[in-house]
């Protein structure tokens, strides 16, 4: 288990100045996975695709800061048809899912995602 994984354990509910918190908690999945020093900006520097659940098109995500960020409710894509870049352009984080058809981590798109475990952690404390 890594560092940043295993604090999330103890002393309570996370602080935003974890990684675990400013980044979702599956890029921490991946960011252990790599292993390496500079593993943070690889992640950050990785393409990602998701698909927009309207049109059912992929999308190419441009800012994955916006998109790990639950406080950012869009992110900057483009679309990933035909042969020649489209233009860059805001997306809802609620109109995209993961190629399988998943939902994004509630990590990611809602702030208050852990309020109801932490006021129930608190309120039981001596």
């Amino acid at each position: 288990m890594t560092g940043a994984a295993r604090h999330l354990g103890q002393d309570g509910p996370p602080r935003v100045h974890h990684h675990a918190m400013a980044m979702g908690l599956a890029a921490v999945a991946m960011v252990a996975a790599l292993g390496r020093r500079d593993h943070v900006a690889q992640v950050l520097r990785s393409v990602m695709f998701l698909k927009h659940k309207v049109s059912g098109k992929l999308v190419e995500v441009l800012g994955l800061r916006d998109l790990f960020n639950p406080l950012h409710e869009v992110l900057i894509g483009r679309y990933h048809a035909g042969e020649e870049l489209q233009d860059p352009e805001q997306f809802p984080k609620v109109d995209l899912v993961f190629c399988s058809g998943e939902a994004l981590p509630r990590c990611w798109t809602d702030v208050h995602y852990r309020d109801d475990e932490a006021f129930h952690h608190y309120r039981l404390a001596p």
